[in-house]
């Protein structure tokens, strides 16, 4: 079952956590953007039923600045890596306000044709899922580059303390507040409760996948209904880390979420996201 979820401080905690200036890019400067993630899952006995690990890594160019916004470069990190995706390099254009635009959309679109044609396939397997050794959406929009950078971007300019924070799958939102990590560094750190609404539907948005995969027909009503008779209860943490000497800036989200089924059988589940962002050269 495929789970989706997604400067120096003083260590005395003397001196607040601000929010860095928006021009800390500079033209030519290149970053890797690493996300990782590890989940588990346990029964009500407290027994493990699953764990998977991995992370994914991107590369981002910082190409002009304009008065409007900064324009980036978003690619892959190998020749290797990019051979089997078409999306990238992307173009995205990142205004001081308003959502991200893509530059290069042409350019992705002749990408496309070509991809496709490799494969012989024709634009009707569009948005279908197929499974070789694991799960494979065929994704023929160019504006999804813009979602891959959006979860592999860590902005510091949005954590400082008192800062309103939400997040994708929790309810509502909560304020950054400054704390100090286990190893005794200064954090800033929100914790929400999640969405148990969205959380059912994203759950038997998996279910149809599956089933498209499967051969076995679900519909997204008859897995929604289900899905959400159970009782989800949990919490998103996330805790961001800024840059230090000799450390980079990251951010941990920490997801629980416990399901109690009609029969008051417990699953526990826990996914730990760490992107991190480091200036390659």
């Amino acid at each position: 079952m495929m789970f989706r979820w997604l400067g120096a401080f003083l260590l005395l905690g003397l001196s607040p956590l601000l929010p860095l200036n928006a021009s800390e890019r500079q033209v030519g400067d290149v970053y890797e953007l690493r996300l990782s993630y590890k989940t588990s899952s346990m029964n009500s006995e407290g027994q493990q039923t699953g764990s998977s690990s991995g992370h994914q890594t991107m590369i981002e160019r910082v190409i002009a600045f304009t008065p409007e916004g900064i324009e980036l470069e978003i690619d892959l990190p190998t020749d290797k890596a990019r051979a089997g995706e078409w999306k990238f390099p992307a173009r995205i254009f990142k205004p001081i306000n308003g959502p991200l635009r893509l530059l290069n959309e042409p350019e992705l679109e002749e990408r496309l044709e070509a991809w496709l044609k490799k494969a012989d396939w024709t634009r009707e397997v569009c948005g279908q899922w197929i499974f070789t050794w694991n799960a494979f959406l065929i994704d023929c929009d160019p504006y999804s580059a813009i979602s891959i950078f959006e979860a592999h971007s860590l902005e510091s300019s949005k954590y400082f303390e008192g800062a309103e924070f939400m997040v994708e799958g929790a309810s509502g939102s909560a304020i950054l507040e400054t704390a100090t990590s286990e190893a005794g560094e200064a954090v800033l750190t929100a914790r929400l409760p999640i969405d148990p609404g969205f959380i059912c539907r994203q759950q038997a948005e998996s279910d149809v996948v599956v089933g498209q995969i499967t051969g076995e027909k679900v519909t997204l009503a008859d897995a929604t209904n289900l899905r959400c008779q159970a009782d989800l209860a949990g919490t998103i943490t996330e805790t961001y880390f800024p840059a230090t000497e000799g450390s980079h800036p990251r951010r941990v989200r920490v997801s629980h979420l416990t399901t109690t089924d009609a029969d008051g059988n417990q699953t526990i589940q826990k996914r730990t996201e760490t992107l991190q962002r480091k200036l390659i050269r």
